[in-house]
């Protein structure tokens, strides 16, 4: 089975990490360019969906990108965007943690104080996802932990809801050696903060020696609406959007 974005309007970027198009949105214009440092390559011999995944070398410091203003119009949090709201999905394997913090998505530039959110894991010996909202004009995070700790050499899949409406935040994360939820639930809450929006660029890793993501990527899905958690593990599944052939022609993958 493969999922079928193309039908929901709330599907805003799909980078599935193909290999001869690592960097393409296969659903709209945010493309992403290789960063400075390095950039990942696609592996066809370990992946979650279509024929590879986009494996980020922890030598390289490896990242890719997009400035803010070459993001679509709806891309939730896109500076001017008023909504605030986001669903992210993606398939994610770690090779090994950094000693700070390993970061997968980053919108913002803690530099120039234009933070608004970023996915990381918390290496202070806990090595969970955490979910990190900017605040304050952009000069503060405010961070939320999963609580449960993952390991390297093993497939996960994730889904994060955030509404700034209400402040409420969800994180659902799939084991997929074990079959099973991590942890047994996903979990919910609400930040404290309201997010701050400004024109930070979108990451994915980081480009630095402290904070680089070390690993495989794969699916990776954002949308300007929240999922159901119901909505999450038909992605996960391969069945989002009735499943079937993708838009490409390519079957949904598996592990090798």
């Amino acid at each position: 089975m493969a999922n079928k974005f193309s039908g929901d309007p709330d599907c805003c970027a799909l980078w599935r990490f193909e290999d001869g198009a690592l960097n393409t949105d296969s659903v709209g214009g945010n493309d992403l360019t290789d960063g400075f440092a390095g950039h990942p390559h696609a592996d066809t011999s370990n992946f979650k969906e279509g024929s590879g995944s986009a494996y980020f070398n922890p030598a390289n410091h490896e990242y890719l990108n997009c400035d803010d203003g070459s993001l679509d119009a709806g891309y939730p949090l896109k500076n001017g965007d008023a909504t605030k709201k986001m669903s992210i999905c993606f398939w994610y394997k770690a090779e090994s943690w950094q000693a700070a913090s390993t970061i997968i998505y980053y919108k913002g530039n803690s530099t120039l104080n234009t933070r608004s959110l970023y996915l990381a894991f918390d290496n202070s010996g806990i090595d969970d996802l955490m979910l990190s909202i900017g605040y304050n004009g952009g000069l503060s995070w405010e961070t939320v932990n999963f609580g449960t700790a993952c390991v390297t050499g093993r497939w996960y899949h994730v889904g994060i809801t955030y509404q700034d409406s209400d402040k409420s935040y969800k994180i659902r994360i799939w084991d997929d050696t074990a079959g099973a939820l991590l942890g047994g639930a996903e979990v919910t809450g609400n930040t404290a903060n309201n997010i701050n929006v400004e024109n930070g660029a979108l990451t994915i890793s980081y480009g630095n020696a402290d904070y680089d993501w070390m690993g495989w990527l794969d699916e990776m899905v954002v949308f300007n609406d929240i999922l159901t958690s119901d909505e999450i593990d038909k992605i996960r599944q391969g069945t989002f959007g009735a499943g079937g052939v993708g838009d490409d022609g390519l079957m949904f993958g598996s592990d090798f």
